[in-house]
């Protein structure tokens, strides 16, 4: 299974999977569809910020197209895990952080 962070705004989403493989689509359904065929026939976990209005276009169209494996986490767990690692607050590292805390979610359920 591939994990992927994507940090949603207003206007793009950043992606960061495979510990190194990072884009920028636009939150629109151009941008959802180009995520979708980058990551069309492939074991899936996606780790999303719950920004309100803004996430829940994209979420509900990775569910339509497939995409089960879907997480929110809340802006205050970015947060969080943001001063535990000591990033500053940065776009291009929220999408990592979000991906790291797939990867704890993901630790977490095997353990139990």
């Amino acid at each position: 299974m591939l994990f992927v962070g994507i940090d949603v705004s207003k206007d793009k989403l950043d992606y960061f999977f495979d510990n190194s493989i990072k884009g920028i689509v636009d939150n629109s359904i151009d941008g959802y569809e180009k995520l979708v065929s980058i990551f069309k026939d492939k074991d899936i976990s996606f780790a999303l910020e719950s920004t309100g209005i803004y996430s829940k276009n994209i979420f509900v169209f990775l569910k339509a197209h497939g995409f089960n494996e879907l997480f929110f986490f809340a802006p205050s767990d970015v947060f969080n895990t943001r001063k535990i690692l000591n990033w500053p607050k940065n776009d291009k590292l929220d999408d990592l952080n979000l991906l790291e805390n797939l990867l704890v979610l993901d630790i977490i359920f095997h353990i139990n």
